[in-house]
């Protein structure tokens, strides 16, 4: 049986009884208040007799006289009395010149007795330099009207107060000395078992459930035996939390690692939780979102009634939706209550970014359409030519001939379509394999021009080689070679009669940078980010003119890109465009011994 003593109750009884100690201070601070406020209260009261007693000797008095009588009063009375007028101007006082003080009339007692018959005002005197109550009396006779003000020093009031502060300060500090040594008696029975208990609650915080909290010297209350129900739920908690902690990992892994976005929102639908994912996905930041709902997160409408309409009907729900970005996604979004027994306790959203399958879609439809059309023309034409060969070519050997030769042009460009497209579908299945030779720039950038100066001369277009004859990289040189060919033909095929292309080379941050320099027509600005597209033309007339497939620019870039490099244009409508890209890693040439 718990002994009565030892008990919390008890205890705690004991450490209540420091509050009445604790009460001396209140009272002393009660009393010190009203014996201020009694003393104030009888001052001014005789004050406020005093004055009129002085009020009626001052209306009856000679004004000449008046002085000398406010002196003796004010000796008598042991008294600062001042005689002012109505307007405000000193006729008389008892403790100073009245010729040299200021006009009384703004003091609040002064004011006050002129307007009721009496006013009273403590505040401190800079005459006199201490604190000071006024007492004021209006008189009125003998066609005079004026104000007795008397006013005493407050220093009795302090010296009051200070013998009750003193004497409360001394009980106080005894009530001190008395709660020290209470309070050392109850720690040594009361906080021990407490300061272990918080040492083992804050062990269990950072996941520590071996401290055992154990009574000392045998002794049993209650707070021994909230100790004893605590060592009890360490010991589940340890093998809970253990659990709980397997669980969370295996749930972090899954949530940080997949490639979905996933939400988790409160049943308020504003975000709890946010995957990197997600964030990827919505273009977010884990800070901004969390607490805030998906219209304030997306700003997708679409994506914020999704939501809602789950939480109303309470049924899972899937729809694509266009995120703006940028960049700008498809997002098939899964949408799912939590909570059990018909109680939702939050909202599960899974995204699944659809973005590269819906834009390949798009390429494929627009591949076939291109393909498509650039077959039919050609096919249409050669169907043309034959029939027309069929029916008049037996009768005029011209119209033979010279369709017979349009017929051999139009399949000779299919033959470059088909061997383009096949040349970008080894690129993009990475069935190319670039080679990584010696390539001397110079000379295979002269070879594309030797293989190119009869078109230029055609169309009398001078082509210009500035590139040094030592300048040397690793890298594919068929590919080089191909690169330069399609970006010069393309050059001559815009540049009109008479105009200058140019070639040069040179060493550029580790690698080769080769331009391509024409006086041609240029190139609109809202064009230049589409021109390495397939089978996409500025000038449909003229490249279908010149036999040109619309793939050539892209080849060009998908080699580049095999190098690891990176080609730019710059152009300006009838003035020229620069092509500039880079291959390969330049390297000093080798030495004539090594090419032997």
């Amino acid at each position: 049986m718990i002994q009565v003593f030892s008990s919390l109750r008890w205890k705690l009884t004991a450490s209540f009884l420091l509050v009445v100690f604790s009460t001396i201070g209140i009272l002393g601070i009660y009393l010190e208040d009203r014996t201020a406020k009694n003393y104030l209260d009888e001052l001014r009261a005789s004050l406020m007799a005093e004055g009129r007693a002085v009020s009626t000797i001052a209306v009856q008095a000679d004004p000449s006289d008046l002085d000398r009588i406010i002196n003796r009063f004010g000796a008598a009375l042991g008294r600062r009395i001042t005689v002012i007028d109505s307007k405000g101007v000193v006729l008389a006082d008892s403790e100073g010149d009245a010729a040299t003080m200021d006009s009384h009339a703004g003091r609040p007692e002064v004011a006050a007795a002129l307007a009721s018959g009496r006013g009273y005002a403590v505040r401190h005197s800079d005459t006199l330099q201490q604190d000071m109550m006024y007492a004021a009396v209006r008189y009125h006779g003998n066609g005079r009207t004026g104000v007795v003000r008397l006013a005493e020093p407050l220093s009795q009031v302090s010296a009051a107060t200070g013998r009750i502060r003193i004497t409360f300060g001394i009980t106080a500090l005894v009530a001190l000395l008395v709660g020290m040594a209470v309070s050392l008696q109850l720690a040594n029975r009361v906080v021990a078992p407490i300061v272990s208990m918080t040492r083992m609650a804050r062990r269990v915080a950072r996941g520590d459930f071996g401290l055992d909290i154990r009574a000392p010297d045998g002794e049993k209350d209650e707070i021994t035996e909230l100790g004893e129900t605590l060592n009890l739920l360490a010991a589940e908690l340890r093998q809970t939390v253990r659990e709980i902690r397997e669980d969370k990992r295996k749930m972090e892994t899954v949530f940080d690692r997949t490639d979905d976005g996933l939400l988790i929102l409160d049943d308020a639908g504003r975000i709890e939780v946010v995957n990197p994912a997600a964030r990827d996905i919505l273009s977010i930041n884990e800070g901004s979102a969390l607490g805030r709902t998906v219209i304030e997160a997306t700003l997708s409408h679409e994506f914020a009634q999704l939501v809602e309409r789950v939480l109303r009907t309470r049924r899972p729900a899937t729809l694509e939706i266009t995120f703006p970005g940028p960049p700008e996604r498809r997002v098939q979004c899964y949408v799912t209550t939590l909570g059990e027994s018909g109680e939702i306790s939050g909202t599960a959203v899974v995204m699944h970014d659809v973005t590269s399958a819906r834009q390949v879609d798009a390429m494929h439809r627009d591949f076939v359409g291109n393909v498509s059309h650039e077959l039919r023309t050609p096919l249409a034409s050669i169907r043309a030519m034959a029939e027309t060969i069929a029916l008049r070519g037996r009768d005029n050997p011209e119209v033979t001939r010279d369709y017979s030769e349009s017929i051999v042009k139009e399949t000779e460009r299919m033959t470059r379509l088909a061997d383009d497209l096949i040349e970008i579908a080894r690129m993009e299945g990475h069935e190319r394999p670039m080679g990584r030779d010696d390539m001397k720039i110079a000379q295979i950038v002269a070879d594309v021009a030797s293989h190119l100066s009869a078109a230029a001369g055609r169309k009398g277009v001078s082509v210009d080689l500035d590139v040094r004859s030592d300048l040397v990289t690793k890298g594919d040189a068929d590919a080089l070679w191909q690169i330069l060919v399609n970006l010069v033909d393309n050059a001559i095929t815009y540049t009109p009669q008479g105009g200058r292309i140019s070639i040069s080379a040179e060493e550029q941050d580790g690698s080769v940078a080769i331009s391509v320099v024409d006086t041609g027509i240029g190139i609109p600005s809202g064009d230049i980010p589409r021109i390495f597209e397939r089978f996409y033309r500025v000038d449909k007339a003229r490249s279908r003119a010149s036999g040109g497939t619309g793939l050539g620019l892209s080849i060009v870039k998908h080699l580049v890109e095999a190098y690891g490099g990176a080609i730019t244009v710059r152009s300006e409508l009838g003035k020229g465009s620069i092509f500039t890209f880079t291959v390969g890693e330049p390297r000093e040439p080798r030495a004539a011994s090594d090419e032997r």
